[in-house]
């Protein structure tokens, strides 16, 4: 915010000239609200959780028979071979609480270089380079059965890549040093291009493994024992077995979940005729063995019996589709029990045989199909002996009728490949498997409204570039009056209650705390109208002042603050969805025709082809620099590793240390693709340019990816950079070999005519709706003086062509987020042109926990001349930027017109500019009014738009770069008495002879200044109205 001068702000004062019932006046209303314990709020995300491809039948065991369910497990293999059996001495940190911090983990003592294994089989599900110094370090995930993922962290090096299935005790990476370690009790420090630190030397080396199943952790120590288990499908053997359905699929999202936390399970819907026993012989108990986590445990006491002693419980449960029941338990005695479990009378689990106390154990995998059942779960007591059997939890998951191939992981998308080969699909794939938690939040409903009555000053800024306006209310406080953590009880001689601060159902609650709704209104005497929706964001608090200084935002901060909780797709699409043309691309990597030409003019037509690869989405990568890189490593596939016979490393990708070469990356069109992938990701924030030997330091050290050094030999960048200048000196010999393939996968947009199977394309307004429903922006008004407007206006995204549009759209049902709607293209004749609709690229997804849904609408609309924001009203606006809107106001030297200061500065200027699409094809654009300030000097910016295939789409990115380079390089400022009707981009005239200043002008910036002693003032920036359009 602007800041006034106190003279300045006199002098306005003085210039105001306001009658007795013109007095400025401002009003803030502050929402009370009523804090209700005990409501439930269910947080569903959908996850991309590893889970098995299962085909299993189900059996039933005959009463009375020999029959019985047999526990298997798969036993574990110690993380860092070289260390022989696991001991306890091997541990240098425990699991647990570690200098007032949760230890997720155990660390073994390994020194830099050490291999490190795969503790089981499973897939990786996440590989991290980014954080050399901080953190995990290097880390890979590895994902196993029955939602069991274990971490390997501080690598120095990483031998795997994410979707690689590994067997038990292959090598994942090696040991090292990297991220936040210690040493000595001290933080190591210094950085590995220093061969004098203390991280160079290595010390601080170890490993840090951790177990997580469904991503809680646990103590990896008891499996590293024996005592603890990764339990595998459980099977029935002996005699008396007949079969029943048999489940195929890949298992799904869990339906049922019942953990025995407390005694209320018994209240549970769907748990029914609970025995006797099953309440009078048991209890809730937290126990450190087998595991940290609680326990239904039944006791029972040495005596004799006549009979088994039962203790059951019935679990009424209905699924359309086949399931999966999972139970986890554990018992003190090897045998004398039974753990039973009926599916509508059938038997079909019968354990008999326990661990006696040393692990917790698991039923897995207990396969029936779809329908209606009455689950029992029994526990048998013969008598005799004293023992217990706990039960830990009992879970179902659907099985999904086949294997869902849209989804890697969801750990690390940085790591995502962007396809898939179906041919690796082994015991795992990545499933999008729906989770819910319950979190105990209370509830916060609308009490009353109260009005600050002892303003000092209200400023608010509300600018175009600005993502939300800002508002900044200073009151007075005397004696914390109004503070939120007032309490009348600290100072009882002067004990008065406030209703700023108040308890309610035994809560404390301060109103001017952060996300309490705030309503501002500006004017004069008895009209005022509002200025300002938004909520708290701080308070702060100055003691000598007796003063508090109250900064909130608009309810843009909704959107700007919310992290999707599950992936947003428009829809979700692979490269194995999209439409195939003449060549087949299965993946990066694999291409199912085979190339006619020479291997030299193979390399060459590959390299043209994957450095213009869909998955890269117009990064301008250079074939000429894999072809150095090619050049450099195998001397173009014929050296080394890059000969056919060495498995064709012609980069050397995937070849880490020596003669260790990662099968996945074998191949001239794989290597190809992945350093293109690395060169794309590496160097996006230099615009994919290599002008210098630094750009290709910064490549080969890792560039934007972070710490990844291509080679460890660091004289790589002088060759490389030598030869590829001299490829660029001289394309000649690769000028004349036409890329391979010459046409791929590819997605077609909707615009158009063309055949009619052709995907519908998704309105820009469409996605748009979509997030913010998901932000939360809609049912948030509870205030009388909100719920009489819109909660959203979103202008359906056209934009103006001489073309007629045909086909169909995607675009979303109001008020329902992840609803969409499929509806025929109206285009619409206007005098100008066909007014046809704005789309988003089919298949723009945005990752959950790593995107907020305020930077994915501005990427969204970045590219277009439509304007996303929240209005004086809190209602959120996608709209068309309208340069032509009837003047609003205006100002003159000798009515109300304080003061005006121009400035120009053509420093930042550009008069050309360059459209590029997805494609590399691209138009070039001149704004004659820049380019006449600039005297005819022709100064160009370069914009990617992957989507703007059309001269109209590109036009219009043109008109909103020149208008905002405008807004940047020209502005008019005034100041003015205030004026509460006004808003950006309203029109204004102005008139000033002392500058020369008699025009129309656009706000694209307003300063609302309020205060008790100098009044309502405001400071406007303004841009020209008029000028020339860009131009071809």
């Amino acid at each position: 915010m602007q800041y006034v001068t106190e003279e300045m702000q006199r002098l306005l004062a003085d210039r105001l000239k306001l009658g007795e019932y013109a007095k400025p006046v401002c009003r803030v209303e502050v929402d009370r609200m009523a804090f209700i314990p005990g409501r439930t709020e269910e947080i569903s995300f959908v996850t991309g959780e590893a889970s098995k491809e299962v085909s299993l039948q189900q059996t039933f065991i005959e009463e009375g028979s020999a029959g019985q369910t047999l526990v298997n497990y798969q036993a574990i293999v110690p993380p860092v071979p070289a260390r022989g059996s696991f001991s306890p001495d091997d541990i240098t940190s425990k699991f647990g609480m570690r200098n007032g911090k949760m230890h997720t983990g155990i660390d073994i003592g390994a020194s830099v270089g050490e291999t490190v294994v795969a503790v089981w089989s499973g897939r990786v599900s996440a590989t991290n380079h980014n954080k050399p110094y901080t953190g995990y370090g290097y880390y890979v995930d590895v994902q196993h059965d029955n939602g069991v993922m274990t971490r390997y962290a501080h690598l120095s090096e990483i031998l795997v890549r994410v979707g690689s299935v590994v067997q038990q005790g292959d090598t994942i990476g090696l040991s090292g040093n990297t991220g936040h370690v210690m040493s000595g009790g001290k933080d190591v420090q210094g950085n590995y291009d220093d061969p004098s630190s203390d991280r160079s030397k290595g010390k601080g080396a170890h490993l840090h493994f951790e177990i997580r199943v469904n991503n809680d952790p646990k103590n990896p120590q008891p499996y590293l024992e024996g005592t603890s288990k990764m339990f595998i499908s459980s099977t029935n053997t002996g005699g008396g077995l007949t079969n029943g359905a048999t489940i195929k699929g890949t298992v799904g999202a869990q339906v049922f979940n019942q953990q025995f936390k407390d005694k209320q399970w018994i209240n549970v819907p769907g748990i029914k005729n609970i025995s006797p026993d099953a309440v009078n012989l048991s209890s809730i108990q937290y126990m450190q063995r087998p595991s940290y986590d609680s326990y239904l445990v039944y006791d029972f006491v040495a005596k004799k019996v006549n009979a088994p002693r039962s203790c059951s419980f019935d679990i009424e449960f209905e699924s359309a589709k086949d399931c999966l029941l999972k139970v986890g338990y554990f018992s003190n005695v090897t045998e004398g029990l039974e753990l039973n479990i009926y599916f509508n009378t059938q038997l079909q689990v019968k354990v008999k045989k326990f661990d006696a106390g040393s692990s917790i154990e698991s039923v897995e995998d207990v396969p029936f199909p779809a329908g209606t059942y009455t689950i029992k779960v029994e526990v048998l007591w013969y008598g005799g002996v004293s023992c217990k059997l706990g039960l830990n939890d009992i879970r179902i998951n659907e099985v999904k009728g086949g294997v869902n191939t849209d989804k890697l992981s969801a750990a690390d998308p940085a790591q995502k490949n962007g396809y898939y080969e179906t041919a690796e699909i082994e015991s795992i794939v990545f499933n999008e498997v729906k989770k819910e938690n319950s979190l105990q939040v209370g509830q916060f409903v609308y009490m009353d409204t109260l009005v600050l009555d002892n303003i000092i000053s209200v400023d608010i800024d509300d600018q175009l570039e600005m993502e939300s306006h800002e508002a900044r209310i200073v009151i007075s406080n005397p004696d914390g009056y109004y503070s939120p953590d007032y309490n009348p009880f600290y100072f009882p001689e002067m004990y008065q209650e406030s209703p700023w601060s108040y308890y309610i159902n035994g809560y404390h609650v301060g109103v001017l705390s952060e996300n309490t709704p705030v309503r501002i209104y500006y004017g004069y005497g008895q009209n005022f109208i509002r200025v300002f929706t938004g909520l708290i964001d701080k308070v702060d608090g100055v003691a000598e002042d007796h003063q508090l200084t109250i900064t909130c935002r608009d309810m843009y901060k909704k959107v700007l603050n919310h992290v999707l909780l599950e992936d947003k797709a428009y829809p979700k699409v692979s490269v194995l969805d999209t439409k195939k043309t003449e060549t087949k691309v299965t993946d990066a990597g694999s291409v199912t025709d085979g190339y006619s030409g020479s291997r030299f003019e193979e390399i060459v037509a590959r390299a043209k082809y994957n450095a213009k690869h869909p998955n890269f989405k117009g990064a301008a990568v250079d074939y000429l620099f894999l072809l150095a890189i090619a050049k450099h490593e195998t001397n173009m596939g014929t050296a080394g590793a890059g000969r056919e016979s060495g498995g064709s490393y012609i980069l050397g990708y995937g070849v880490p240390s020596g003669s260790a070469k990662q099968p996945e990356y074998a191949g001239i069109n794989k290597q190809l693709y992945f350093g293109a992938k690395r060169y794309a990701e590496a160097l996006k924030s230099r615009g994919w340019r290599i002008n210098s030997l630094e750009d290709v330091k910064y490549f080969w050290r890792g560039g934007d990816k972070g710490s990844y050094q291509w080679s460890k030999d660091t004289n790589w960048p002088n060759p490389v950079w030598s030869i590829y200048q001299s490829y660029v000196a001289d394309p000649s010999p690769f000028a004349d070999i036409p890329a391979y393939p010459q046409t791929t996968s590819s997605t077609t947009a909707a615009t158009g005519t063309g055949p009619d199977d052709l995907k519908a394309a998704w309105l820009k307004s469409a996605v748009v709706t979509d997030l913010i429903v998901s932000a939360g922006m809609t049912g948030w008004r509870q205030a009388p003086n909100d719920i009489h407007y819109p909660d959203y206006v979103i202008e359906e995204s056209y934009f103006i062509s001489t073309s007629q549009a045909s086909g169909k759209v995607i675009r979303a049902v109001p008020n329902k987020e992840g609803e969409f709607e499929e509806v025929d293209i109206n285009a619409v004749l206007t005098p100008n042109g066909w007014l046809n609709p704005y789309i988003e690229e089919y298949g723009k997804e945005f990752e959950a926990f790593e995107s907020k849904a305020g930077d994915a609408i501005s990427e969204i609309t970045k590219d277009t001349n439509y304007r996303s924001y929240c209005d004086r009203y809190g209602t959120y606006r996608l709209e068309m930027i309208n340069m032509n809107k009837p003047i609003a106001g205006q100002f003159t030297e000798y009515d109300n017109l304080v003061s005006l200061e121009k400035s120009t500065d053509w420093s930042r200027g550009r008069s050309h500019l360059a459209v590029f699409d997805d494609e590399g094809k691209y138009m070039h654009f001149v704004d004659t009014e820049i380019l006449l300030e600039l005297k005819g000097e022709v100064r160009t910016a370069v914009l990617n738009v992957p989507y703007a295939k059309s001269e109209v789409e590109k036009r219009k990115i043109a008109e909103r770069f020149f208008f905002d380079n405008k807004c940047i390089c020209r502005t008019l400022q005034i100041s003015v008495p205030g004026n509460p009707a006004l808003e950006v981009m309203d029109r204004v005239y102005i008139s000033d002879r002392n500058t020369t200043t008699r025009s129309v002008y656009t706000i694209k910036g307003i300063r609302s200044s309020f205060s008790v002693e100098n009044g309502y003032l405001q400071i406007i920036d303004l841009t020209w109205s008029s000028g020339e359009g860009a131009i071809l």
